[in-house]
């Protein structure tokens, strides 16, 4: 009987080992995670912004990277800018009506006459005019002088390639008018006079910097729109009573 009693007492104590090892391994989960709960907390009061930090250092990159792949996607290859100036020399049968052609032809075209210069000899009839023919035009004004020449002495086309001037200009525009926002907007800030006077005078010269870049830009834009071309005409003088020796070197010129 005591052996039962016994058996009895010691099956009891292993259940009930048994049934505290869960609720002790339960309870030490729970403190564990009550020790990683508080540790958090007093991080975050340590510093506010270090669980914002990570975050916020995405979205700044993530913009960042967008305004990268704006600017590329609005970047275009910029437009070729060349200069065209064409020097032509040519004998005509008629200066005065091959003038007048020339002036309509170039109105007609777009163009206009810059200036002329015209001298008269025993020999001959000479002149020099200067035209602006839209670029895009100045073949046609081209062809139109070899049906009036009767001899064309000799004919020149140049080109000067000015984008890389031109795109340079314009970026030293756009950085310039930069500088000039932010100067104005320190002028609504400064509270000395001192302070104000140095800004004005700054100001002052970043504009007149600008100005600059601007009228050269508009040359530039000005003379790659409009090809100039000089045309020098020669017309022999005849005279109406030929006299020996003159009238055969006047001829054979």
């Amino acid at each position: 009987m005591k052996i039962v009693q016994r058996l009895g007492f010691l099956l009891l104590v292993i259940i009930l080992m048994a049934g505290c090892s869960p609720e002790r391994e339960s309870r030490q989960l729970t403190e564990d995670r009550s020790e990683a709960i508080q540790l958090n907390a007093e991080n975050e009061q340590m510093d506010p912004g270090a669980a914002t930090s990570a975050s916020s250092s995405t979205e700044a990159a993530l913009k960042r990277a967008g305004q990268s792949q704006a600017a590329t996607e609005e970047e275009v290859p910029p437009e070729q800018k060349v200069i065209y100036e064409a020097d032509i020399a040519m004998r005509v049968a008629r200066f005065e009506q091959v003038r007048e052609q020339m002036e309509t032809e170039a109105r007609k075209l777009g163009g206009y006459i810059v200036n002329g210069t015209e001298t008269k000899n025993d020999h001959s009839l000479r002149g020099t005019f200067v035209f602006r023919i839209p670029r895009e035009r100045l073949s046609e004004f081209l062809s139109a002088l070899e049906k009036w020449a009767v001899e064309m002495f000799s004919k020149e086309i140049r080109g000067t390639d000015v984008t890389e001037e031109y795109v340079d200009l314009n970026s030293r525009l756009r950085a310039k008018q930069a500088e000039e926002k932010r100067l104005l907007e320190l002028m609504k800030q400064a509270d000395k006079p001192e302070d104000l006077l140095n800004i004005t005078k700054h100001l002052s010269q970043v504009q007149e910097e600008i100005e600059t870049i601007k009228g050269r830009i508009r040359y530039l834009d000005n003379r790659t729109a409009y090809a100039t071309v000089t045309v020098h005409l020669e017309q022999p003088v005849v005279l109406e009573n030929p006299d020996g020796e003159l009238w055969q070197q006047i001829t054979q010129s």
